[in-house]
């Protein structure tokens, strides 16, 4: 008897010790931090700024057309450069900001042939959030010369592929 309540102390002594929660490392590497802090603006120019208000065809079909204003626009167009400069991240789960690969056949872009730089990202159509996630709602993009982490970029202006089932893109007309 005597022998069993000292199995059962040991038993129970071990036991808590097991059970006490481990202390936990909450420190963060840099590495970590820099990958949860939000992406800052590298770029220092911007060239063609401010952009201006543009105004884009929103059916190929019917005349109807949206009109983006020249501070959503500088928004849209500062948040994929952040994208872009730091590590070349996708805005959530989409392709954006993405780089055309054939400029040159894009009407309005034919000086660009040949380069490997010109951006496109997304525009949507409330005209107060820029894209974050997931497939673009509006065929309007933003269109801008940048290589990765050059401290300088140029806005083009605003394209559109609405309405179109080939893709094929129009620039949209400037109107201030």
């Amino acid at each position: 008897m005597h022998l069993s309540k000292i199995f059962f102390s040991v038993l129970a002594v071990t036991s808590a010790v097991y059970a006490a929660p481990t202390p936990l490392d909450l420190s963060r590497t840099p590495a970590e931090l820099e990958a949860r802090t939000p992406p800052k603006l590298q770029v220092k120019k911007i060239n063609n700024f401010p952009p201006g208000n543009w105004k884009c065809k929103t059916s190929q079909i019917k005349d109807t057309t949206k009109t983006f204003s020249s501070d959503y626009i500088k928004r849209s167009v500062e948040y994929s450069l952040k994208l872009r400069d730091n590590g070349n991240k996708k805005a959530g789960d989409s392709k954006y900001p993405n780089f055309f690969t054939e400029p040159a056949s894009i009407p309005g872009l034919e000086k660009y042939r040949g380069k490997d730089n010109i951006n496109h990202f997304p525009l949507n159509f409330d005209d107060e959030t820029v894209f974050t996630r997931g497939k673009p709602k509006s065929g309007a993009r933003v269109v801008y010369e940048h290589m990765i982490d050059d401290d300088k970029a140029t806005f083009l202006g605003v394209w559109t592929h609405a309405g179109r089932n080939d893709k094929s893109s129009e620039k949209c007309e400037k109107v201030d």
